[in-house]
């Protein structure tokens, strides 16, 4: 199987979790395979993370990480992609269908069993939702923008599954005399339900301008997360998602095009 890797940053604060997956460079172009990537996002799921299994086979990060990288496990975390702890590259699949199952960490009787099924050329984001209890999964097809010039694009998915609909804005902010200054700002939509997923919008990509992206419960100026990220790259694609639950409120973004 074939792996072509991108790159993550993360970071956590208290809010809810916000992940922001960029497309870099190397992706413009249409991929040749269909291409899968996963996420976590079942935020009672156990500390010390699941298996991810496809097509009848355990998959390892270690894998697919660079040749000497220290690593405490191997495990499928929350607020994490796969594959890959430190970026978010695809998995290269054949088209068509196939079958994946998330497994307690060793274990093997599957949380989850899903049928899939992919095009050629097309990429893919599943994400693995819901609660313990119950886990679900959202595959989104990845429909990767034109690059233009000096822009970036970023969307969002609400899937934090009790935290009711959220108004969702994208800040673009400078800190001007020692205070974090608004500069400009662009909403996503308004009473987003749960398990939403935004088409990617332009987005400007300064130098000198960093942006928030905010979770809003919806009607109110309330903010369940106000995640900040630093200046966006010109030609790459973000996420931004809101996993969680409102008691234990987090955030984190990765990129990786």
């Amino acid at each position: 199987m074939k792996i072509s890797f991108k790159y993550i940053f993360s970071a956590l604060s208290l809010s809810l979790v916000v992940f922001m997956a960029a497309c870099g460079k190397d992706d413009t172009a249409v991929p040749t395979s269909s291409r899968l990537r996963l996420f976590h996002a079942v935020a009672d799921a156990p500390v010390a993370g699941v298996d991810v299994m496809l097509d009848g086979s355990v998959l390892s990060f270690r894998t697919f990480l660079t040749a000497g990288t220290v690593l405490a496990d191997s495990s499928f975390k929350y607020r994490a992609g796969f594959p890959g702890v430190t970026d978010s590259s695809y998995l290269s699949l054949t088209d068509g269908a196939h079958n994946l199952k998330i497994l307690p960490l060793g274990g093997t009787t599957p949380v989850l069993t899903q049928d899939i099924t992919v095009a050629a050329g097309k990429s893919y984001t599943g994400f693995v939702i819901d609660t313990l209890a119950k886990v679900g999964f959202l595959l989104v097809e990845d429909a990767l923008p034109t690059t233009k010039q000096g822009k970036a694009f970023v969307r969002v998915a609400h899937l934090a599954p009790n935290a009711g609909s959220v108004d969702v804005v994208l800040r673009y902010v400078r800190t001007v005399n020692g205070v974090l200054t608004t500069l400009d700002s662009t909403s996503f939509g308004t009473n987003l339900p749960y398990k939403t997923v935004s088409n990617f919008i332009e987005a400007k990509a300064s130098s000198t301008d960093s942006i928030t992206v905010e979770f809003r419960k919806a009607g109110t100026l309330t903010s369940a997360v106000v995640q900040a990220k630093s200046v966006l790259v010109p030609g790459r694609c973000y996420t931004g998602v809101a996993v969680g639950k409102t008691a234990l409120l987090t955030n984190n973004f990765i990129h990786g095009r």
